[in-house]
């Protein structure tokens, strides 16, 4: 059976849901949930914050190396914060629905 891994992605809000439009149109995520955030992190030497939005997105396994490939190149930042994480377990279907939305067949 196909893996499905959450992708996490953070970075200037705006970006955020052009990057998440994009990756729902090459069918390389079946969802993501987009919030407002207040980051917080160490660059060039400095503490800084700012306003970010995160977007948590379902996917197949397969098809990270190809969603990496696009949200880098679309991302505004030097160094975009991306991180996948595996998904153990969860709603059989859902779970179903996930591998049927980013299926290849489907487009």
């Amino acid at each position: 059976m196909t893996s499905i891994v959450e992708v996490v992605l953070t970075g200037p809000p705006a970006a955020v849901v052009a990057i998440v439009r994009i990756l729902l149109n090459q069918r390389l995520i079946a969802s993501a949930q987009i919030a407002d955030v207040r980051s917080s992190y160490w660059w060039s030497g400095s503490i800084e914050s700012a306003k970010e939005a995160r977007a948590t997105m379902r996917t197949r396994t397969e098809v990270v190396p190809e969603l990496l490939e696009v949200a880098n190149r679309e991302h505004p930042y030097e160094v975009p914060g991306i991180i996948v994480l595996p998904v153990i377990d969860g709603n059989v279907d859902y779970l179903q629905w996930v591998r049927n939305e980013t299926s290849p067949s489907v487009t």
